[in-house]
This record gives C-alpha cells, structure tokens and sequence, in this order.
C-alpha cells in the first residue's frame, strides 16, 4: 500500500508543476500597443505675448445707445393737436378762404364779423384789406374806398405789396384812400400847430 500512494502521487505532483510553468504569476497577457493618436502628445498653446508699456487693452464690444424712453401718454396727440384759434381768428381764416375761392359775398360777410374786432391790430388789418379787395371786384368801389380808410385809420402807415399796389381794381382806390389819409394827416398837424400857437 505504501509503494502504490507513492506511484500515484508522483505523477500527480509532475502536473502540477507543468501547470505552474504554463501560467506564470501575475501574467495578464501581452498588452495592446499604445495609438499614435494617443501616444502623440497635444501641442500646447502658445504663450501670450506680453504687453508692451502704454498698450490698452482691446476695446469691449460697443454698447448699444440708449433708447429713449416712451413719451408721456397723451403728449404725441397733443403734439398734433393744432393751438385752440379764437372765434375772430377761425372767422378770419373762413372769409380768407372764401375769397380765394371766389365767394366774395361770403367772404364779406365773414370779414365783418364782429369777433374779429377783438383781435390783434396784425388781424384787423388782414380783414379789412381783404374786405376792400372783395368789394372791389364786386364792382363796389365806394364801399372799397371806406374799408381803405378804415385801414389807414387803424394804421396810418399801412400800405400794400407791390405786386397788390399794382391791381387795376383796388389798386387805384387804395392810392386815393392813401392820398386823402396823408391831407387828412397834414391838415391835423396843422390845426394842432395853430392852437399850440394860438396858446402862447
């Protein structure tokens, strides 16, 4: 019995140590072979450059400019809205139109009424002027003739344009209205030289 546990281990043991041999310890297996991806290293950035003395900084992005903000609710309407006219100067404005479109009869109508007495001198003489025009060509020369001298009463200095002075309707009459404001004038200065006189 001794001599057969002996003959079987022998060739027990020789196996075993064929096993160790064919396997060594720690035996992973070849390793795979690094990629030339990998293996080559990134090249890195380059260095900034460095500043020079006095060099600025680049410019930031540029800001967009302010926007104004909204007006007030209300201010573009009133904006707009034309100034509130008086009844003389709306009644002004009519007659005005009516006489560049040829309703005279109307225009005159307009021209007298009695709001636009209580508008500025600039005003009253715009009627009155306009007021001799329609009656003159309407064929009305004597009512021409006194809207004249009621301008020149208002205004001694009053005159017309060159080219209104040179009409062969109203012009004429305006010249006499002119003529007769001026006796008027110096036959006042006269009388008031007399008393003056007459005083001393």
């Amino acid at each position: 019995m001794p001599r057969t546990r002996t003959v079987l281990i022998a060739p027990i043991a020789a196996l075993l140590l064929l096993a160790g041999c064919a396997t060594p310890a720690g035996d992973t297996g070849p390793s795979e072979p690094a990629s030339p991806a990998t293996a080559a290293a990134e090249p890195s950035p380059p260095p900034p450059a460095p500043k020079t003395a006095g060099e600025r900084p680049a410019a930031s992005a540029a800001r967009p400019a302010p926007t104004s903000s909204a007006s007030a609710p209300g201010s573009a309407a009133a904006a707009a809205r034309p100034a509130e006219q008086s009844a003389g100067a709306r009644k002004l404005a009519e007659g005005i139109q009516l006489y560049d479109k040829g309703e005279f009869n109307a225009a005159i109508r307009l021209l007298q009424a009695p709001e636009i007495t209580a508008e500025p001198l600039s005003a009253r003489l715009s009627a009155g002027k306009y007021l001799a025009f329609s009656y003159c060509v309407t064929q009305r020369r004597a009512q021409c003739r006194r809207a004249f001298d009621t301008l020149l009463r208002l205004d001694r200095d009053f005159a017309l344009s060159a080219v209104e002075a040179g009409h062969p309707l109203w012009g004429p009459v305006f010249e006499q209205a002119k003529k007769a404001a001026e006796q008027a004038q110096r036959a006042e200065a006269a009388r008031a030289a007399k008393q003056a006189a007459g005083k001393k």
